[in-house]
């Protein structure tokens, strides 16, 4: 009980940061993209490194910094399409780096650092997208993106304290088990249901399936991070909240779910 009220206290002061950066601006959203990005690039290279892996960590951060701003003032028509050609450029670029480095496997380095883009930058320039796909800043349909992942997490994590009998993937995620998922599914389209008239980028319709989309690919997403960190010998990504541990574990769900929503979207939204 203790560590769920602390994990609630916590989860809810975070919620009303990201909904507010959200709501307020543009530009506020595109440094919360950009916190995310930093803290979360840098714990998965920090977990490579426990797996004896040895990405460019300063490198690989600073270039997916410059490169997620690029992507974000394209996608808002600040910019134009053009510039996502120096995207193209930093990448070609990026074998020069080693030749500074006088340590460790340069193949190695080069693909886990690449890793770390394809992981968490791509699926935030997705989002940046996500954010002005119907022309104009979408401030609901982001947060609405966030909430679902958040009630879907709130929910499968109370029905699974609560009845969870059968594990999905113990070997994986231990704590994880079908009653929760189905608990979580079945509040989190419950409650999209109820909220989805007051969002008009979509329908009803629309939005069920979009629920489903994001909590069947945000639990994969769960699952591959939880992977990773079994690998690692390590529990939390970070120390960044008390009961949720750092950006990774917090965004996990997100990154991976991303792809899938803006396929999703493109086909959609009119």
């Amino acid at each position: 009980m203790k560590e769920f009220i602390k994990r609630s206290i916590s989860g809810i002061f975070f919620v009303l940061i990201i909904l507010v950066a959200i709501r307020v601006h543009i530009f506020s959203l595109f440094f919360l993209f950009l916190i995310i990005l930093i803290f979360s690039l840098n714990e998965f290279y920090n977990l490579l490194y426990k797996l004896k892996f040895h990405p460019y960590k300063f490198f690989g951060v600073f270039a997916a910094a410059i490169m997620l701003s690029i992507n974000f003032l394209v996608a808002s028509n600040i910019l134009d399409h053009k510039f996502l050609l120096l995207n193209l450029f930093i990448i070609s670029s990026f074998p020069v780096i080693p030749l500074f480095y006088h340590k460790g496997n340069f193949v190695q380095s080069w693909a886990t650092t690449l890793l770390g883009w394809i992981y968490i930058l791509i699926p935030l320039s997705i989002l940046s997208f996500i954010s002005q796909i119907t022309g104009k800043y979408e401030a609901e349909l982001i947060m609405s993106i966030f909430i679902i992942i958040w009630v879907f997490d709130s929910f499968a994590y109370i029905s699974g304290t609560l009845l969870g009998k059968h594990k999905m993937f113990p070997g994986i995620s231990p704590k994880k088990s079908w009653e929760g998922f189905a608990g979580g599914l079945t509040l989190t389209l419950g409650l999209t249901f109820f909220l989805s008239p007051y969002v008009a980028v979509l329908s009803m319709n629309e939005w069920m399936f979009l629920s489903l989309i994001i909590v069947v690919t945000g639990t994969l997403g769960d699952l591959i991070e939880s992977a990773i960190k079994r690998n690692a010998g390590v529990k939390d990504s970070g120390r960044f909240m008390p009961g949720h541990g750092g950006f990774l574990d917090r965004f996990d769900s997100l990154l991976f779910a991303l792809p899938f929503i803006y396929i999703y979207l493109i086909f959609i939204v009119k």
